[in-house]
């Protein structure tokens, strides 16, 4: 049970990151135009 949770923790952690390292390239991609 606690290593289900780790895993989804994880996944969770590592989706949030990515979707924040977008929303920083695009608007360092808006701070360049």
């Amino acid at each position: 049970m606690k290593r289900t949770l780790f895993i989804v923790l994880t996944i969770i952690v590592s989706f949030v990151t990515v979707v924040f390292a977008q929303a920083d390239t695009k608007s360092k991609q808006l701070e360049y135009q």
